[in-house]
């Protein structure tokens, strides 16, 4: 009975490092396409230091500097959306055909399922400026 827990602890604990591994990689495609706002290092092991510029590479620990990004500023009347419309986006879309029949239900959720990802994609380009309207 151990053995099999140990086991199955091994893999729940290797599926978490490949998800951390693949966050990371994400987050770190994401910090690429940006420029730092500041920078905090360490002086001497024991001062921490932010700036809003890079020091040279004689001014810090080895190791110890570390890039910060600012969070994208969101305007009071907008939010923040995944640039792909999210299962659970698609699913309250389709909930406008809670009230037909089952048999309709799953041929208009197909139909238009489909349709709704198509016109988010067209809605986001438009935002980011990029329709060709």
């Amino acid at each position: 009975m151990a053995n099999g827990l140990e086991m199955m602890l091994s893999t729940e604990v290797e599926l978490l490092q490949a998800e951390n591994a693949r966050l990371r990689e994400q987050l770190a495609a994401a910090q690429a396409k940006q420029e730092p706002v500041a920078w905090a290092y360490t002086i001497n092991n024991s001062h921490s230091v932010f700036s809003a510029e890079k020091p040279p590479q004689d001014a810090y620990d080895e190791g110890t500097l570390y890039p910060l990004y600012a969070a994208p500023v969101v305007q009071p009347d907008m939010v923040m959306v995944p640039r792909e419309a999210t299962e659970a986006m698609l699913d309250a879309a389709m909930n406008r055909y809670k009230h037909v029949s089952p048999e309709a239900k799953a041929r208009y959720t197909q139909m238009h399922r489909e349709n709704f990802r198509c016109d988010y994609k067209a809605i986001i380009a438009a935002a980011e400026g990029k329709s060709n309207v």
